[in-house]
């Protein structure tokens, strides 16, 4: 028999006892595990995935408990923020039952914060950054009851110091075994929502990794630099057919943090999967200043909806430009502005995400956002505008020193973590010094939600007193009117949006 390993993703909600999965839209695949799982099954491995998010609570700890029995090489754990609280309950299960094999976390959080990560008694060993060909090194030396030590990307603590391995270079991307779908129950993650309300059945690909931008709030820069790495064009079609042979399929997310960058590499695959696969819908991320002659200008975006481009994705983050400037994103508002009025004239629902409390970012500038969001769902109806979000401090770039110096206290452990984050992951309004009223940040989040929705109102118990509070919302937005709000958002209502986003 192989030597097993056990790799786990996390819910994001330990308090919720059910299926998280069932109340995504989204249901997006884990697809680093994926990644992961491939690497190690052609290093020799038996893998099992966990992704506990669709299992009750009580059923993914009976499922582990029972995979623990075969008494694996290691349990690998894959966490961003939002996930810490239900990834300790798994890591505290799995120390319950066997305490003597090794639990290893990888992912974004543990990537941006291996030490404190690794203090934690719930972790024996962090892996950093992309993990494909480490992990399976890790694996053999504990196999072999080695020292971890020259394994690239390792972190682990003993005897209270902090050993870290050479980072070594990023994986070779055209050199990675395609994702291991077959591990999964693909039937959990069909059924998906899209951005215009159309219920469809979906799946996920990734075509490349990486970004070659540098926006200041971004983890992408600080872990993996500037780049963008593109797969094979021949792999990305091979695994469009694997995926499309389930003939329920009718649409596909391009997962890339920028899949339009290349516009004859997308025209090769969009073309290839129209031609083939003719009733499938896609969708992808694209940056607002793309909108140009030459890369996705009118005729480009023509070509775009003919294929089945049903959304593009882009991050605005802000309606004020000074701000832009501060997260050196790039763009402008009139770019935004303009980006959105193409994808409707092509009849492409825009999907535009923001966020506030950005350090140095005054009340009216936060103003300007809430205005921006309110036209453009005024001005182009079908436009998607998600947030605004609360800033997410990542260690290593300009805007955390930023926050440092401003005052924040970031949490020293994955237990103070698991118990600052808030909505969505975040952590609360009121953990940022430079913000003088939470309370009034929360209630902007309350009424901008009520916006967000507005193109799916169907799928509130009460239609019609939430497009009440949505369309005083677009008033008080648009007209920066925040004085003598009506409602305000109470730790229910949090709650409650929590679950619904």
């Amino acid at each position: 028999m192989k030597p097993e390993i056990l790799l786990l993703y996390p819910g994001s909600d330990p308090s919720n006892p059910h299926a998280e999965i069932s109340s995504d839209p989204g249901r997006s695949m884990p697809m680093g595990i994926l990644f992961l799982a491939a690497a190690l099954e052609r290093g020799g491995y038996g893998i099992k995935i966990l992704d506990a998010r669709t299992m009750s609570k009580s059923d993914d700890l009976k499922w582990l408990k029972d995979s623990l029995e075969h008494d694996p090489v290691y349990v690998g754990i894959s966490a961003m923020t939002v996930q810490i609280g239900h990834a300790l309950d798994l890591a505290r299960a799995v120390r319950s039952h066997k305490p003597d094999i090794p639990i290893v976390w990888g992912g974004a959080h543990p990537s941006l914060y291996p030490d404190s990560t690794c203090q934690d008694s719930m972790v024996d060993y962090v892996i950093r950054n992309e993990a494909d060909f480490s992990a399976v090194q890790l694996a053999d030396a504990l196999r072999e009851h080695e020292s971890v030590d020259s394994v690239p990307g390792v972190t682990y603590q003993s005897d209270d110091t902090i050993h870290s391995g050479p980072i070594g270079t990023l994986p070779d991307i055209t050199a990675l075994e395609s994702p291991a779908y077959h591990l999964l129950d693909t039937d959990m993650y069909l059924e998906r929502t899209l951005a215009d309300g159309r219920r469809v059945l979906g799946v996920d690909i990734l075509t490349s990794r990486g970004c070659p931008y540098r926006c200041a709030f971004c983890p992408n820069e600080i872990l993996l630099g500037r780049r963008w790495r593109k797969r094979p064009v021949d792999q990305v079609l091979d695994e469009l057919d694997l995926l499309l042979s389930d003939s329920r399929i009718n649409h596909v997310w391009f997962m890339d943090d920028l899949f339009i960058g290349d516009r004859d590499r997308v025209v090769r695959i969009v073309e290839y999967l129209h031609r083939k696969y003719p009733a499938v819908l896609w969708e992808a991320n694209v940056r607002a200043d793309m909108f140009r002659e030459g890369l996705v200008d009118e005729s480009f975006l023509k070509f775009l909806k003919e294929t089945g481009c049903s959304s593009l994705r882009m991050g605005a983050e802000s309606g004020n430009d000074e701000i832009l400037r501060l997260l050196k994103k790039d763009i402008t508002v009139e770019q935004t502005i303009h980006a959105v009025a193409a994808c409707n004239d092509a009849g492409i629902v825009p999907v535009c995400f923001f966020m506030m409390g950005i350090p140095g970012e005054r009340i009216d500038q936060i103003y300007d956002t809430l205005a921006l969001m309110a036209d453009l769902k005024i001005r182009f109806p079908h436009t998607m505008v998600c947030g605004p979000g609360l800033f997410r401090p990542y260690p290593g770039g300009e805007l955390y020193a930023s926050a440092l110096e401003m005052g924040l206290s970031e949490p020293r452990d994955l237990a103070q973590w698991a118990e600052a984050l808030g909505i969505q992951g975040f952590l609360k309004s009121n953990a940022f010094p430079w913000i003088e009223n939470a309370g009034l940040l929360d209630d902007l989040l309350f009424y901008m939600f009520h916006i967000e929705q507005r193109h799916n109102l169907s799928s509130f118990s009460l239609p019609a007193l939430r497009r009440f509070i949505s369309n005083i919302a677009l008033w008080r937005a648009r007209h920066k009117q925040w004085k003598g709000r009506i409602f305000a958002a109470s730790k229910r209502h949090l709650s409650r949006l929590a679950g619904a986003a």
